[in-house]
Order: C-alpha cells, then sequence, then structure tokens
C-alpha cells in the first residue's frame, strides 16, 4: 500500500508541475507583451566649470611687415572669437572645452562634462535554459515579469517536472 500511495504523490506532482509549467509558458500570451510596456529612463548630468586661464610660456615677436592693413588689424584685435572643441563624445560622455580669445589674450575657458547613463528597460521577457550538472540535465522554460523570474521545465535524469520563482534584487 505504501508502494501506491508514493506512485499517487509522484503523479499528482508531476500533474501539478506540469500545469505550473503551461501557465508559465502561456503566460506571455495572457499578459499583455508590447512595445508600449518598454519604458526608458535616463538620467543626464550637464555641469558647466569655469577653469583656470593660463598664461602665455612665452611670447615670439614677429617682424612687422612694410605695408599692414591698419584697419583690419584693429578690428581683428576687438573681435571676440569663441572655439568649441569637443574633446571627448561617446554614447555616455561629451566632453566639451570653449575657449574665448580677445584682444589677442585667452579670456574665458569653460569646460562641459554631459553625463548620460540612459538605459532600454523591458519589463518582459521569455527564454530558455539549462542546467547540466551530476546527476542533473535540466532545460527550463523563463518568463520575466519586470523584477519576477518564472522558470519550469524538466529534468531529464530524473524523469520529473521542476517549477521554480526567483525575484531581482538588483538591476545594474
Amino acid at each position: 500500500m505504501n508502494g501506491k500511495r508514493t506512485d499517487i504523490a509522484e503523479v499528482i506532482a508531476n500533474v501539478i508541475g506540469l500545469l505550473l509549467l503551461a501557465g508559465i509558458i502561456s503566460m506571455p500570451f495572457v499578459v499583455k507583451c508590447s512595445a508600449d510596456e518598454e519604458e526608458v529612463k535616463t538620467d543626464t548630468m550637464v555641469m558647466w566649470h569655469k577653469v583656470y586661464v593660463p598664461t602665455p610660456a612665452e611670447t615670439i615677436r614677429v617682424i612687422v611687415p612694410p605695408i599692414v592693413d591698419t584697419v583690419k588689424v584693429i578690428q581683428e584685435y576687438y573681435t571676440q572669437k569663441v572655439y568649441t572643441d569637443t574633446v571627448l563624445q561617446n554614447d555616455t560622455v561629451t566632453l566639451v572645452v570653449r575657449d574665448t580669445l580677445y584682444q589677442n589674450s585667452l579670456g574665458n575657458r569653460t569646460v562641459s562634462l554631459t553625463f548620460n547613463a540612459g538605459r532600454f528597460v523591458k519589463t518582459n521577457s521569455v527564454g530558455i535554459s539549462g542546467l547540466v550538472g551530476r546527476d542533473e540535465a535540466d532545460l527550463l522554460a523563463v518568463y520575466r515579469h519586470r523584477r519576477w523570474q518564472f522558470a519550469g521545465g524538466w529534468n531529464f535524469v530524473s524523469k520529473s517536472p521542476m517549477v521554480g520563482v526567483g525575484y531581482t534584487l538588483k538591476e545594474w
């Protein structure tokens, strides 16, 4: 009689496992899985900072030509010129140096650092996983909804179903 009870318990456990597996596998079709559920999170930090303006390290005198357009030289002297140099630019960081030249000297220098740690967060996913080890050969179907993970599969060594639930504690 004890052997029959074990067989009945095993059959009941297998039926429950298969029902859970069927529920997990069919969950993506029951729960709405559309692009509307995707959300984009973007953290952007922009920082402008005035930095030290250096003095010339060396002054080199050049010979002035005999014929000079004085008006043009004076206009050029009193023209303020702003140079923008993008030192580094990629998906995450943009570094820009901006120099202002006025009256033949460096008048102002600012540095801009833009940090964009954007990422796509998908709320649903479906996957397949396998585990192989001593006395273990498993094939699992995995469904993820936000931070919850549901898995169900089959152990080929013990010839029994497997189910599991997980929760993601930290994402990075």
